[in-house]
């Protein structure tokens, strides 16, 4: 090496220490910043034969732990400049920060939430510690609740949201649900309260009587259609995800920010098709429809005609079908075809829970089925009769998308004339 650049990586170093003594009282950003440089590019071996740390004990009486810390608090606070945020004054209150917590996201998250929650105060120590704390508490839930949600600081909403859980898909192995061999749940709970919902039965059955029937989202379901590796099959419902069985996804109650994510893990898994239903579909169509997802509406009585109609002339999706489930009323629809799929069908019998009184099984009369599946066939739709329609397995038509399924045939042995001779036929 020659004179000259050992000259100048010399005058350097002699920069950068004069600089370290000039903030050594007050500015941890600038000593860990100049201690960072210094070892990123060896200056220090311009005068020191030892290790870096023993440069820093003899020049700076400061230990390895000491050093690091301060290189690590000086990091953070770029990060937390370029970011556009006030930067710590301390490097105490960054320690907690670097400490506990891993992802550069998070600790981002926390700092935000310390300058919100002090909102221009001086800062304590504390307060980044309980800032921490509280992260953490939402972070690691295993669902969080419409009423936590609206509670919670925004670094923790971001993280919630962007949490790598380990859960699967569910296998469904449902006679009614035929056309989705698998659901997901990663939003529960809906605000409609119809006294006849199944869903709400069964949530108040397996779920914590916290979460119940109220809206819900539950951070490692986020990752299920990801983490579920499709089945190597030609059958489309091998394909296809009731997605939010357990909930109205698109219910006015429901964060936009839920709603989004969802929608963007349907984006981001082509393998799968993704079917969706909702009683608002006026706030489906607000959003951008993925290409893999198939949207829904329940229609249950002539009042939801019109809104159903009106919604989905703007849904823009590969697929978008009709749940007339319960069919409570005749039903008249003056543009059926803006659907390529209708599912028909009548009423359980439901619990009397959470105020909702209970409701007896309920089949739809056949002059009701026969005037709606003319209409469905006039206007090219697919249809699948459930069997609460009232229809046994051997008369009601299983249609959907993917799956042609025609009026059941009658078993080849009814077919006796077939083995009779023309000419020995009577009549």
């Amino acid at each position: 090496m020659s004179d000259n650049i050992v000259s100048l990586q010399d005058r350097k170093l002699e920069e950068a220490e004069a600089r370290i003594e000039d903030a050594e009282r007050n500015s941890y950003y600038v000593r860990g910043s100049e201690l960072a440089d210094i070892l990123k590019t060896k200056m220090w071996l311009q005068r020191y034969n030892g290790t870096f740390e023993e440069y820093c004990e003899d020049r700076w009486e400061l230990r390895a732990s000491q050093v690091y810390a301060l290189i690590g608090a000086a990091t953070f606070a770029a990060k937390v400049r370029h970011g556009g945020l006030p930067v710590p004054s301390s490097e105490r209150h960054i320690r907690p920060i670097l400490g506990r917590l891993d992802a550069e996201d998070d600790k981002l998250a926390v700092w935000r939430e310390v300058l919100a929650t002090t909102n221009g105060a001086k800062i304590k120590t504390k307060d980044v510690e309980d800032a921490i704390s509280r992260f953490l508490a939402y972070r690691d839930k295993e669902y969080v609740t419409l009423d936590e949600w609206r509670e919670m600081p925004t670094g923790a909403r971001s993280a919630v949201l962007s949490r790598v859980g380990k859960r699967t898909l569910n296998k469904q192995d449902n006679r009614d649900i035929e056309w989705a061999n698998w659901s997901w749940n990663p939003v529960t709970g809906c605000l409609h309260g119809c006294p006849y919902c199944y869903a709400r039965d069964i949530a108040f059955d397996i779920y914590p009587a916290e979460v119940g029937f109220g809206s819900t989202i539950w951070p490692d379901r986020l990752t299920a259609p990801a983490n579920q590796k499709p089945p190597q099959s030609e059958v489309v419902a091998d394909k296809n995800i009731f997605t939010c069985s357990m909930a109205d996804l698109f219910g006015r109650w429901v964060p936009d920010e839920w709603i989004n994510k969802v929608l963007s893990v349907a984006a981001d898994n082509s393998q799968w098709n993704f079917l969706f239903l909702t009683k608002f579909p006026k706030r489906m169509a607000e959003f951008d429809i993925p290409a893999n997802a198939w949207m829904g509406t329940t229609v249950d009585v002539q009042a939801r005609v019109a809104n159903a109609e009106r919604a989905f002339d703007k849904v823009k999706a590969p697929i978008r079908w009709l749940s007339i489930e319960p069919m409570i009323e005749p039903l008249k629809f003056t543009n059926l075809g803006l659907f390529d799929w209708v599912v028909i069908g009548g009423a359980s019998a439901s619990k009397s829970m959470d105020g909702t009184p209970s409701t007896p099984a309920w089949n739809p009369p056949i002059e009701w089925l026969i005037d709606l599946h003319q209409q469905a066939r006039a206007a090219g739709c697919k249809i699948y009769y459930k069997t609460n329609s009232g229809l046994s397995d051997m008369t009601r038509i299983r249609e959907f998308p993917g799956r042609d399924s025609a009026a059941p045939v009658a078993p080849d042995v009814f077919n006796y004339l077939r083995n009779i001779p023309q000419k020995d036929r009577v009549g």
